[in-house]
C-alpha cells in the first residue's frame, strides 16, 4: 500500500519514544518554552489562578485571609480547584527553588507555566496518537507539524486562563473521540465545563447532537455519564471553592447566571462587540494561518476527518452569535480543523503517491505544504516578537528591582537597554542585603494588567509594600517611592509633584505594515541605528508604554 512521506515515517519508525508522535511532541513542548521563555509575564486575564497558585505555594490553602482574592475578587467567580492542583503538585520544588537555592519567585511561576504547558502538551500528543491509529496514518505527525509552526495554540498552552484549563480536558474528550470512547470522551468535556469553563455547552451541544443521530452515543447513556460526571466534579469542587471563597458556592453556574440569565447576555457586550464573521475572517485565520482553507477541504475530501470539522465550523458559528468574542473562547475549535488539515493532506499526498508518473506535480504539492509549514513558523515569529512587548507593566517591575540601587549608578532616561522588553534585564541579580528596605511601590491599573503579578513582588523580604491602589489624587502619590504607570494615569503631571522619569517601557499597539516597511528601510539606510532598539524595525503602533518614576530625591 502506497503512503505519503508523513505516513511513511510513521509506519517504518518504532514505537513507544521514537515514535514520529513522542518526537514532535517533545519539540511542541520545546515550542511552548520558548514562547515561555520570550513572555514570562502574564495580563490580567490570567491574573486568577496565577495568584492562586503564588497563594498556594507562600500561604497555604488554610491561610485564606491572606489570598489575593479576598482584596481583588474579580467580576466573576473561578474554580480554584486547578490552581491548587498545581500549587500542592509543585510545591516540593518550589521549596527547593525558592528557600533552597534562593532564586527569585518568579522561577516559580515559569516553574508553574511550564507545568501547565506539559499538561496541555500531553493532551494534545494524545489527539495526535488517537489520530495516527484511527484517521490515518501520518495524520497525527502532520497534526502536530502544524499545530507547532502555528502561534496560539503553543504559546496559550502555558497561559493560566480558565480556558486553558478547559482545553486540556477537552483536549483529552477529543483524543477519547477519535478513538470511539464515547463514554470517556463525554465524562472529560463535562468535568471542562462544570469545573472551568461553562461556555464549552456551546462547543459540546453540536458534538452531543451529531453523536446521538449518527448512533454513536445514546441519550440514555450519554445523560448518564454527564450527570456522573458532574456530581463527581461537583463533590470535588464545590467544598474546596466554598472554603476558598467563604461561602457556599459553584462558580460557573454563577459566571452563567452572571452573564446570561441576569443580564441577559448584556455583560460580555460590556468588554466589547464583533462583527458576526468576526471568528471566520479575523481569529481562525490567525490562528490556522496557511492551513485554515486546507482544514475547510477536509470536510469536502478527507471523509474520516469530516465529523472533526463539522464539529467544529458548528460550534464557531454557535459562538459567533454572542456579540462579545475572543480568540480565547474558540481555542477547542482549532485542533479539530487542525485534524481537518491534516487529514487532507495526508489524502492528496496519499492520492499523488499511487499515481504513476507526474513528478512535477508530486514535487509541488510537497513543496506546497513545505510552504504551508514554512510561513506558518514565519508568522509565528512575527507574532512572538509582538507579544513580548504585550507585557510591559511586568517588564516594569522587574527592571524597578534591578534598578532600585541608589540612582547616581544608574543613568537616567526615557529609553535604556536594560529595560527593552526582549532577553534577561541588564545588571547584576541584587542580594537582600543590598536592596535598600521599606520602600513603597504603587503599581497603576495599566501595569497591573499588563504583567505584573504576585510573583514578581520580589522585595516582599525587605519590607517593600507594593500598592495598587485606584483613583488617587496627586497628593496621594507622596507616600510612595516608586510609580509604575501609564501615561493617561496622570503620569505627565507627576513631575510637579516630585517624581523623575527613570524608564519607559515600551508597548505594543498592534501591527502596521506600513511601519514596518518604512522603519525597516530607515534601518538599512541609516547604518549607525541599526541595533538601538528604539529606533530600529518597529512592528507596528505604540501602545500603552509604562514609566517607571521615582521620587526625586532633590525635590
Amino acid at each position: 500500500q502506497n503512503s505519503s512521506y508523513l505516513g511513511s515515517m510513521a509506519i517504518a519508525a518504532p514505537a513507544g519514544f521514537l515514535s514520529p508522535v513522542f518526537l514532535l511532541s517533545l519539540l511542541a513542548f520545546s515550542v511552548t518554552l520558548v514562547h515561555l521563555a520570550l513572555c514570562p509575564y502574564t495580563k490580567v486575564e490570567e491574573s486568577f489562578n496565577l495568584q492562586a497558585v503564588h497563594d498556594v505555594l507562600e500561604y497555604g490553602i488554610g491561610d485564606r485571609t491572606s489570598w489575593d482574592h479576598q482584596k481583588f475578587p474579580g467580576v466573576v467567580p473561578r474554580s480554584f480547584l486547578g490552581a491548587v492542583f498545581f500549587g500542592e503538585l509543585l510545591y516540593p520544588a518550589h521549596s527547593i527553588l525558592r528557600y533552597g537555592l534562593g532564586w527569585p519567585l518568579l522561577a516559580s511561576q515559569l516553574l508553574f507555566r511550564s507545568a501547565l504547558g506539559a499538561f496541555g502538551i500531553w493532551a494534545l500528543s494524545r489527539v495526535a496518537s488517537a489520530a495516527e491509529k484511527h484517521i490515518g496514518s501520518g495524520v497525527g505527525a502532520g497534526f502536530l507539524c502544524l499545530c507547532i509552526a502555528q502561534f496560539h495554540l503553543l504559546f496559550y498552552l502555558s497561559r493560566p486562563l480558565p480556558n486553558t484549563f478547559a482545553l486540556i480536558l477537552v483536549l483529552h474528550g477529543i483524543a477519547e473521540w477519535i478513538a470511539r470512547r464515547h463514554g470517556n470522551a463525554t465524562a472529560w468535556i463535562s468535568a471542562a465545563l462544570v469545573v472551568f469553563r461553562c461556555d464549552i455547552a456551546v462547543f459540546a451541544a453540536p458534538l452531543g447532537v451529531y453523536w446521538l443521530f449518527t448512533g454513536q452515543l445514546s441519550l440514555g447513556r450519554g445523560l448518564t455519564i454527564g450527570v456522573a460526571t458532574t456530581i463527581a466534579a461537583l463533590v470535588v469542587s464545590v467544598p474546596l471553592d466554598s472554603f476558598l471563597w467563604g461561602r457556599l458556592i459553584w462558580p460557573e453556574l454563577e459566571v452563567f447566571s452572571f452573564n446570561f440569565i441576569e443580564n441577559e447576555g448584556s455583560n460580555s457586550s460590556a468588554w466589547g462587540t464583533s462583527p458576526a464573521l468576526w471568528y471566520f475572517l479575523n481569529a481562525l485565520p490567525r490562528a490556522l494561518t496557511f492551513s485554515y482553507p486546507i482544514s475547510l477541504l477536509g470536510g469536502l475530501i478527507a471523509p474520516k476527518s469530516r465529523p472533526y470539522v463539522g464539529v467544529a465550523l458548528i460550534s464557531v458559528m454557535l459562538y459567533s452569535l454572542l456579540p462579545h468574542k475572543e480568540l480565547r473562547f474558540i481555542f477547542p475549535a482549532i485542533p479539530l480543523l487542525n485534524l481537518g488539515a491534516a487529514a487532507t493532506c495526508v489524502k492528496v499526498l496519499n492520492a499523488l503517491q499511487s499515481k504513476s508518473g507526474g513528478q512535477m506535480l508530486k514535487i509541488s504539492a510537497h513543496l506546497f505544504l513545505l510552504g504551508v509549514l514554512l510561513g506558518s513558523a514565519l508568522l509565528t515569529v512575527v507574532f512572538s516578537l509582538a507579544s513580548i512587548h504585550n507585557y510591559p507593566g511586568g517588564r516594569a517591575l522587574d527592571c524597578l528591582h534591578k534598578l532600585s540601587i541608589p540612582s547616581e549608578q544608574v543613568k537616567l532616561g526615557g529609553s535604556a537597554g536594560d529595560c527593552d522588553n526582549f532577553g534577561p534585564v541588564a545588571g547584576k541579580p541584587l542580594s537582600l542585603e543590598e536592596v535598600p528596605p521599606e520602600k513603597k511601590v504603587h503599581i497603576g491599573v495599566a501595569a497591573a494588567q499588563q504583567g505584573v503579578s504576585l510573583f514578581g513582588e520580589e522585595f516582599r523580604q525587605r519590607q517593600w509594600v507594593y500598592s495598587k491602589e485606584e483613583k488617587l489624587r496627586n497628593e496621594d502619590y507622596d507616600q510612595f517611592d516608586y510609580l509604575l504607570m501609564s501615561e493617561t494615569e496622570q503620569a505627565e503631571s507627576l513631575g510637579e509633584a516630585g517624581f523623575r522619569l527613570r524608564r519607559r517601557i515600551r508597548s505594543f499597539g498592534g501591527l502596521d505594515a506600513t511601519e514596518i516597511a518604512s522603519s525597516l528601510g530607515t534601518c538599512l539606510i541609516r547604518s549607525k541605528h541599526v541595533g538601538e532598539p528604539s529606533d530600529c524595525v518597529k512592528l507596528g503602533m505604540a501602545g500603552a508604554d509604562i514609566l517607571l518614576l521615582e521620587r526625586d530625591p532633590r525635590k
